[in-house]
């Protein structure tokens, strides 16, 4: 097969590729929209006292609490990487514009309290348990949380006593990760009653609720912040509010006029598999494998693997490609061996119209003769071509995987995640591909001196 054909063939092959990633996201089905009026405003009471400040540590991240709003204020991931200790600060105080930005807010229909008292703290084996409370003129809060110590699993009981009747709000952020740039983009993440999981991009983020979620929140390149159960269906309605850098997520309950308690979780976290299955598997989904799923998934575990070994992602994925090379070697010979009966078998056709020019019963009795003598070639480079799946559901597994954010490779390279800053290896790939094209053709050149 000539080098035009290949190369049209692999762009259909992608170009196939491509549109059925679209159909299949246009086939997925939307959230059920509920048009309704939103209610999008805290109106805060103006009581304020002394501040409690409750620093918890876990195995993965740090966390601050705080009795203003009884929110988690600050959230900073921890992560040792060949030696290195990193941290990753999605939640700040100093961040917050207002306090409607806090994680974990609990609003109401009418006044809303925002002092709050530490009732307990307490460490277990498996988590740490904080409880606040407060009281005011529109209804008696209490709040429960539960951090687990192995996991980005947080769980919130939430008791509302309303002295007349109410709707209850609870609110949450979105992650905000210090240096994305261009990168931070948002989206909302849901899934309805009928196990259907839908993605919102932020540009389309308007004035719209959704009906009874059982998973809901927002993601950005490399963290998830959602409520991943309800098992009292607290949320009856959900909706998103945009501020100016963030996305504040918003589930609302039905009207009460008498004392409820809900448990919620929430995984607030890093888009990491081990980390979030640990918590909820529908996270999973929230993973662009792209069509070739089945293939990206073995491939991240058997890559994470490899790096537990070398403690370099850089050498991993190296070491991964080389592997796939090595496996699918029998298919590449294979085609490459039935690429070069195609040429030679385009060189002979040639050769035959060039010399029975003319004369049309001479050229077929050749052609004839050649086929029954050499067969018709068939197969082409479609072996090599089964190559470009795995390559394509790597790449795609890896496309936001938190792994490789601020992940060194070697010398100039101290982040995977961003291009190479000096374009060296693209520089180096051009020249490798311009010299094999020419030894190509110098190869041709000699096989047609031969002939």
């Amino acid at each position: 097969m000539n080098k035009p054909a290949f190369f049209g063939l692999l762009l259909f092959t992608l170009g196939v590729q491509i549109g059925l990633q679209l159909y299949l996201s246009k086939r997925q089905k939307e959230p059920v929209v509920v048009q309704q009026a939103l209610n999008l405003e805290v109106n805060f009471s103006s009581d304020e006292h002394h501040e409690e400040l409750t620093i918890i540590k876990t195995d993965y991240a740090s966390m601050g609490f705080t009795s203003k709003g009884a929110t988690l204020a600050d959230l900073t991931f921890h992560r040792s990487m060949d030696g290195v200790n990193q941290d990753f600060m999605v939640l700040a105080a100093d961040q917050i514009e207002d306090r409607e930005q806090q994680a974990f807010i609990v609003a109401l229909d009418g006044k809303t309290p925002y002092t709050y008292h530490l009732k307990q703290a307490e460490e277990t084996a498996e988590a740490h348990l904080l409880s606040y409370g407060v009281a005011s003129e529109e209804a008696d809060i209490n709040k429960q949380f539960i951090v687990y110590k192995d996991r980005p699993q947080i769980d919130m009981v939430l008791t509302v006593k309303p002295h007349i009747p109410t709707n209850v709000r609870v609110m949450w952020p979105s992650a905000l990760l210090k240096g994305l740039g261009e990168d931070e983009v948002i989206n909302g993440v849901m899934i309805n009653q009928k196990n259907s999981f839908s993605k919102i991009a932020e540009k389309k983020i308007g004035a719209s609720a959704y009906e009874q979620p059982t998973f809901f929140g927002t993601e950005d390149k490399y963290f998830v912040f959602a409520m991943t159960k309800d098992a009292n269906r607290f949320a009856q309605r959900a909706y998103y509010k945009q501020t100016q850098r963030r996305v504040l997520s918003l589930l609302e309950s039905a009207q009460i006029a008498e004392e409820k308690t809900w448990h919620m979780t929430f995984y607030f976290g890093p888009k990491d598999a081990q980390m979030m299955v640990l918590v909820d598997k529908n996270l999973d989904k929230v993973f662009d494998y792209g069509l070739f799923s089945f293939i990206a998934k073995p491939l991240l575990y058997v890559l994470r693997k490899i790096n537990e070994v070398v403690h370099n992602y850089g050498v991993a994925i190296l070491l991964i490609t080389l592997l796939l090379k090595l496996l699918l070697l029998p298919l590449t010979w294979s085609g490459a061996r039935k690429m070069k009966r195609l040429q030679e078998y385009q060189r002979k056709m040639a050769y035959l119209e060039q010399k029975y020019k003319g004369d049309k019963q001479a050229l077929d009795a050749a052609r004839m003769e050649m086929l029954q003598k050499d067969g018709l070639p068939l197969g082409g480079c479609l072996p090599l071509l089964i190559q470009l799946p795995f390559l394509a559901a790597l790449q795609s597994g890896l496309n936001n995987s938190l792994e490789l954010y601020r992940a060194p490779f070697f010398l100039w390279i101290k982040d995977l995640s961003v291009a190479d800053p000096y374009y060296v290896l693209p520089l180096l790939i051009l020249v490798f591909f311009l010299l094999g094209a020419v030894i190509g053709q110098k190869e041709a050149a000699l096989v047609k001196i031969f002939l």
